[in-house]
């Protein structure tokens, strides 16, 4: 039994349908898994380093900064005023800013061993951003505008 033609070019046609969904599905789902930086040591702060891990799903970037060492880190918070924070850059492969998140230092999170001592200064948040801003992203930097010595 011969089939119509009509009837093979929609098979053909459902068939590339389901591949194309499933090759944009697996496309889309690398983005939730999480992606670690490159860590940035800032001397200038007083020889505090800073680690950035992301990752997008839901059309948003969800992401951890953290801060360390941690006595470093909670003196910053503790002496900051309203205004300081880092802000967290992100690049394309031209080196062009495609986002910035600002993290005030006062909505920091300690992060204390059994004895209280502050390890380091966390935060775990998510902005909004589609997917294909956030495939862009090729680069990361801050910026602040406090100091520790005050």
């Amino acid at each position: 039994m011969r089939l119509p033609k009509s009837r093979i070019w929609a098979i053909a046609g459902l068939c590339f349908l389901v591949l194309i969904i499933t090759l944009g599905y697996r496309y889309i789902s690398r983005l939730d898994k999480a992606k670690t930086w490159r860590v940035i040591d800032l001397p200038q702060l007083d020889g505090i380093s800073v680690y950035l891990s992301t990752s997008w799903f839901d059309g948003k970037l969800y992401y951890k900064f953290t801060v360390l060492p941690g006595e470093k880190a909670e003196k910053a918070k503790e002496n900051a005023a309203e205004r300081d924070k880092f802000t967290i850059l992100f690049y394309d492969k031209g080196g062009f800013k495609l986002l910035e998140i600002p993290v005030h230092l006062r909505s920091l999170t300690r992060i204390v061993d059994d004895d209280g001592k502050t390890i380091s200064c966390h935060m775990n948040d998510a902005v909004e951003c589609t997917s294909a801003l956030y495939r862009k992203f090729k680069d990361w930097n801050v910026f602040w505008n406090f100091s520790i010595s005050r």
